[in-house]
């Protein structure tokens, strides 16, 4: 493979990454998620976002909270962004989920930490070398679970 994740001190990344995980250690259904786009695109996105927030009288969005108008305005309105920028192919939201109690997970002494991290690996190579091709360079933003 020809892709390379972090950039030398020469280069500089020309890609985003930001990745999270789902129930990644209890529960049957577990998940990985990466968002990825052009850097130029992130950078010029993260006021877009803000102003997104502030419109809806949120400090800081989260699935979990869910719960009120104001959350629920905010989610709206990224979620109607975010489909506006895939479909302009600026930006790709890829998500791989696996089952624990499939064949091929349901292993005595199953490592679920290693599994996590085998499930990062084949949703990064499919994203950063086939969907965003060769000659993409990459900063990873990675979940704090820090699998």
């Amino acid at each position: 493979m020809a892709f390379r994740l972090q950039p030398d001190e020469r280069t500089n990344p020309s890609h985003v990454g930001f990745s999270d995980e789902s129930q990644h250690n209890q529960g049957r259904f577990r998940s990985v998620a990466l968002l990825s786009m052009a850097l130029s695109d992130a950078r010029s996105w993260h006021t877009a976002l803000r102003g997104l927030l502030d419109e809806s009288g949120v400090a800081e969005f989260k699935w979990s909270r869910l719960g009120g108008a104001r959350e629920r305005f905010a989610a709206n309105k990224l979620l109607n962004f975010a489909v506006h920028e895939a479909r302009h192919r600026r930006l790709r939201a890829d998500v791989l989920i696996w089952d624990t109690e499939d064949g091929r997970h349901k292993v005595e002494g199953r490592d679920d930490q290693a599994n996590l991290q085998r499930m990062y690996f084949h949703l990064h190579v499919n994203v950063l070398h086939r969907r965003w091709g060769h000659e993409s360079t990459w900063k990873l933003h990675p979940d704090m679970n820090g699998a």
